[in-house]
């Protein structure tokens, strides 16, 4: 998604794959401006959902769009080369990744609507 919205809304794709791995980098794009906005939007509910349901192990000491903006950052950190963490192939770390379930409740539905109306959210 992070990708899509900026090719979707005109840079070229030699531009988008000079980002490479850097999830924040293209988070913080002006051209994934609106695609911003509705996570942190979803986050929000989530947050609120699982606090008042018990869904998720949380404290809920943070904000949920603190809490979101952390985990984008971590995921960013262990997608480089560097980290030696497996998010794509298969690595020995004693590195820990964000708990999945905000990312997940988050861009989930998010995804979906990606799907069904490509251009929704592009700025």
């Amino acid at each position: 998604m992070l990708k899509a919205n900026p090719v979707g809304a005109g840079l070229t794709v030699k531009a988008v794959k000079d980002f490479g791995r850097a999830i924040s980098s293209l988070w913080e794009h002006d051209l994934n401006s609106r695609l911003r906005n509705e996570a942190l939007s979803e986050a929000q509910k989530a947050w609120f959902q699982a606090r008042a349901d018990g869904s998720w192990p949380d404290s809920f000491d943070a904000n949920s769009e603190a809490l979101l903006q952390e985990h984008l950052r971590a995921l960013s950190t262990l997608h480089t080369k560097e980290s030696k963490f497996a998010l794509r192939d298969t690595a020995a770390s004693d590195m820990e990744g964000p708990r999945l379930h905000l990312l997940v409740d988050t861009f989930l539905p998010i995804a979906d609507v990606c799907v069904r109306q490509p251009r929704a959210l592009i700025s």
